[in-house]
């Protein structure tokens, strides 16, 4: 990965279909069986995982899909032919093209940890060695992304996109035909994805101060408008959603993923809320009351909002009750609070809802 002109970018791109440049040597890492390896002593363990450690530093590389361009276009085209039901979905489609098209969402940091973006943690040794020697008392080597991403994340908090078959499926079922619905922190690109494949012709409007973010966002927007099979109508806004005003009633639906507080730290740009306002009590009577101010203003009357929230979080040691927090706030604006939605099967602890609100 290389830095131009502040753009994060990959260093590598297929010249057709995804390639994830382990295709010829993966089956080598498969020195001896899950059942085999499982019955030794850690000693050994960690020996022949140090074998595959050394397989895997002759290659080096980050191991996510990389993508030709008419392969984007494909895998794009493929999220418009799925279909939801109800407001809990587990396809994938989409997933990996924009973890491709989103290069700096492998470079944020997240947690209580700094220098841990997931890029920096695959070149580790130590921290690579634990997701090798996980996997290996687990599954055979399929797929080197596969492994590094599902322990990666599995030992270390890290972002990740909003899944944008599980946006299309909120928008499936609380939008109408031609609707303008808008996105207050469009992040990497899963509630645009989930918009524009909606089949339901929206317009869909995309608030994100980060610079790098921002140029992906245009980036996949361009891509959609060739996978589509009619013009997209997308607006991206490059502003905090605390400093951005939209014209009065102008939104039907508002459905947004707002930050965690400083628990995933996207950049360190002025224009980021925790940037902007360190400390917790600031950060809510700036950032999120501003939001959510701008949103109600936005918002239609008997309009709904939707926002994916967890009820609260641990950061620096620290709980912060967010999901409460934003709930007062939005009530202090004037939204009425309609529940909670279940968007996973198992809610635990503080897992993620739909916090529902009405104008």
């Amino acid at each position: 990965m290389t830095c131009v002109n502040g753009i994060w970018r990959w260093k590598r791109r297929a010249t057709a279909g995804k390639l994830t440049g382990y295709e010829s040597v993966i089956e080598s890492y498969n020195i001896i069986s899950v059942e085999e390896y499982k019955v030794l002593d850690e000693v050994t363990q960690h020996r022949l995982a140090e074998e595959v450690l050394r397989k895997i530093r002759e290659v080096n590389i980050y191991p996510t899909y990389y993508y030709s361009t008419p392969e984007i276009r494909k895998d794009l085209a493929k999220c418009f032919e799925v279909t939801t039901n109800g407001l809990i979905s587990y396809n994938t489609a989409g997933n990996t093209v924009l973890e491709y098209l989103f290069p700096n969402m492998h470079r944020v940091e997240a947690g209580n940890s700094t220098s841990n973006c997931l890029y920096n943690r695959f070149y580790d040794d130590d921290k690579l060695m634990k997701c090798i020697i996980r996997h290996m008392k687990n599954y055979p080597f399929t797929n080197l992304r596969t492994m590094f991403f599902m322990y990666g994340r599995y030992f270390w908090q890290t972002a990740t996109g909003f899944s944008p078959m599980r946006a299309k499926a909120i928008y499936t079922e609380f939008v109408n035909d031609g609707d303008v619905v808008y996105d207050m922190s469009a992040g990497f690109g899963g509630r645009m994805l989930g918009a524009v494949t909606s089949n339901k012709n929206l317009t869909y409007i995309g608030c994100e101060p980060d610079t790098n973010t921002f140029h992906n966002l245009s980036v996949l927007g361009e891509h959609l408008a060739e996978a589509s099979p009619r013009r997209p109508s997308i607006s991206l806004i490059n502003s905090g959603s605390e400093d951005t005003v939209l014209a009065r009633e102008s939104v039907d639906f508002i459905f947004s993923c707002p930050p965690y507080y400083g628990l995933e730290r996207y950049s360190q740009e002025e224009t980021q809320s925790i940037v902007k306002y360190p400390v917790y009590e600031d950060w809510l009577n700036n950032y999120a009351y501003g939001t959510l101010c701008n949103a109600y203003n936005a918002l239609k009357s008997g309009g709904r909002m939707a926002l994916v929230l967890s009820s609260a979080i641990h950061y620096l040691n620290i709980k912060y009750e967010l999901g409460s927090d934003w709930k007062r706030l939005a009530e202090c604006v004037g939204f009425k609070f309609l529940g909670t939605e279940q968007i996973n099967k198992r809610v635990r602890g503080n897992a993620e809802l739909l916090y529902v609100f009405e104008k």
